[in-house]
């Protein structure tokens, strides 16, 4: 099993550039900017204009009881309709880039440009879809530019089945969530979660980069003199615990921030136990590789790819 987490290198949400701003009818309460083309994939992304997602919260679902006010709100779509015409003004009365049922392809939402971490305030961030999904909960950025990057960070990734379906809800009262994830997010989606750290106990991960000699450190380690605990399942439906103390890695990195590292060219191996207390027997292996990012596969004790 092999999954990826873009953290690096590849933004998820794009958030500049000039928007005009659809015509919605007078029944609707939620307004959109117009229809545009993804950045650096295929397909198509619309987003809901500042003076509506204002009036609404978002709420996180998979029973974490969590909701928020949203800073932006971003839908994607695998196609467009006909007579969507990119960048545009429209008078359409279905203002999205698709009016076809279930033609959102996945769904980003985030609190972060209103986030006060000095008054303990947590940036919650969410992007939600078939195939890669993830929470994230973050508690502090020391740092946040190309060349450093220091987060301190709860973080759950997880693959959605082929039946989860994202839904709108154009007409959704101000105060609700138009998306009304409480229901939509539904934990029996979920084929397979990893999650690192706890809501209680946040990891830190820290990354130097020198774009001249195109090297770096990383690491991934526990906060505040607690460990960082990776939690995860196997198709066996098992539960498999390890710990992540990754300090001043070394690595190099290319022009597509590919990165390699100096004395683990196979990736991070994390070992897993069934239980936390309990490290005497590995049951597998949880490999860290960062091409294009971040993925992670799955090896047995003896370090053998799991493929399914």
């Amino acid at each position: 099993m092999k999954f990826k987490i873009i953290i690096m290198g590849v933004l998820l949400v794009s958030i500049g550039g000039f928007i005009n701003e659809v015509e919605a009818n007078d029944t609707q309460t939620v307004k959109f900017l117009s229809c545009e083309e993804s950045d650096g994939v295929p397909g198509y992304k619309q987003h809901v204009t500042s003076e509506s997602r204002e009036k609404f919260i978002i709420q996180v679902g998979f029973e974490t009881g969590l909701s928020f006010t949203p800073a932006e709100i971003q839908m994607n779509f695998k196609e467009k309709d006909d007579d969507v015409t990119i960048n545009a003004t429209s008078s359409s009365n279905a203002p999205l880039c698709s009016s076809q049922l279930n033609s959102i392809t996945s769904y980003h939402a985030h609190n972060g440009d209103d986030t006060n971490y000095e008054a303990g305030e947590e940036e919650y961030n969410l992007s939600y879809g078939k195939g890669y999904s993830s929470f994230k909960m973050v508690s502090n950025r020391f740092a946040d530019s190309g060349d450093h990057m220091d987060w301190v960070l709860y973080e759950t990734i997880f693959q959605l089945d082929d039946t989860y379906q994202i839904n709108i809800n154009t007409a959704a009262e101000p105060g609700t969530d138009p998306f009304n994830g409480k229901i939509q997010n539904d934990p029996d989606y979920i084929l397979n979660k990893l999650e690192i750290g706890t809501m209680e106990n946040h990891c830190r991960r820290i990354f130097l980069s020198n774009f001249d000699s195109m090297d770096g450190t990383f690491s991934w380690t526990g906060y505040n003199n607690q460990d960082c605990i990776i939690k995860t399942a196997l198709s066996t439906g098992t539960y498999l615990y390890g710990v992540l103390n990754f300090q001043n890695i070394e690595y190099t990195f290319d022009d597509e921030y590919n990165m390699t590292f100096k004395d683990y060219p196979k990736g991070l191996f994390v070992p897993l136990y069934r239980s936390i207390k309990d490290n005497n027997t590995i049951v597998a292996y949880l490999n860290f590789n960062f091409e294009s990012g971040i993925s992670y596969s799955f090896y047995d004790a003896e370090q053998n790819l799991i493929t399914k």
